[in-house]
This record gives structure tokens, sequence and C-alpha cells, in this order.
């Protein structure tokens, strides 16, 4: 339970939107990358990805446990020779081409300003990133991890937080075959 969506709940924000297209993505991302590998579910993938990106830039930062995953499924298949041929073979992929490419398509049209009003969308960034940089958040107060790290256990509670963070570096345990 979080009173954070009850508290949010009477608002119409885009966060709620970008997080739906969000897990979205990441779980059609992992039937994209632990499945068959179809294209379509690449191109399906890359679809909701730009859905999520074009609803809120900061969606973006979904492309990562995508990579994640993607790196991993390619690793895990390796054979015992030629490994660097194969995995530059398997990370240079068309299917990932075709995410990408949907991606940015759908992306694009679903933000028409940014192509139609170019020097103004780069100006709000720019605005953005030096009100960001000076006042907003500062760098160099260690609080600020401390006060994520809390707000973070206040929305999914303290058992859930630590399981993530272990989920995060469980990974990349090698495992022994046996």
């Amino acid at each position: 339970f979080s009173m954070y969506h009850c508290q949010s709940s009477s608002w119409a924000t885009t966060d709620v939107l970008a997080s739906f297209w969000v897990v979205l993505f990441i779980l059609v991302a992992q039937k994209a990358v632990t499945g068959k590998e179809s294209t379509t579910n690449f191109i399906l993938a890359g679809t909701i990805f730009g859905l999520s990106v074009g609803t809120k830039y900061t969606a973006v930062m979904a492309i990562i446990p995508f990579f994640i995953m993607y790196i991993y499924s390619t690793v895990r298949e390796l054979p015992e020779h030629g490994k660097e041929i194969f995995i530059l073979k398997k990370m240079v992929n068309l299917k990932l081409i075709f995410f990408g490419i949907t991606a940015l398509i759908i992306f694009l049209i679903t933000t028409p300003g940014i192509v139609i009003h170019y020097s103004h969308f780069l100006d709000s960034i720019r605005y953005e990133t030096v009100r960001l940089s000076q006042s907003y958040m500062p760098r160099t107060n260690p609080m600020v991890w401390m006060n994520t790290w809390l707000k973070l256990c206040d929305t999914i509670g303290y058992p859930l937080a630590f399981l993530s963070v272990f989920g995060l570096i469980f990974p990349f345990k090698k495992r022994r075959i046996e």
C-alpha cells in the first residue's frame, strides 16, 4: 500500500501514463529478449518504448533494463570457441535495429513539436538542465542519496527495497554449472 498513489490519484499527470508504458515495455521487452526473439516482439517493444518516451522524456531510462536483459541473455548463450565473434554477431542484430527505428518513429509521431520547433525544444531542454544543475538537486550533498533511499523505502517498503537492490546485484554473480 502506498500513500503516494492515494495522494496523486486525484491529479491527472503524465507520470501515471508514463509508468504504465514503462511497465508494459519491460514486460514486452522481457518476452522479446528471453522468448524466441521474434521480430514482432522487438517491434512491439520499440513501439511501446516510443510511446513511453513520447509521454514523458524521463522514461528513456527504461532502456537500461532492456539492454541489461539483452546482454545477459546474449552472454548466457556463449559457445566455448569464438566468443568475441559470437557476441558481435548477436549484439548487432537486425531485430535490435528494428526496435530502435520503431521507437524513434513512434517517438517523433507522439511528439511532433520536436520536429516542427526544434530550436524551441532545445531551449526548453537547456532551461531544465540549467535549473536542475543550479538549484533543484544539489550534487555534493550526500543526504540526497539518503533521502532517495528513504523515499523508496516509504513507497515500496523496506523488505521490497532491500530485495530490489539485491536483485540488481544478483544477476551479475557468476553461477557455476555442475
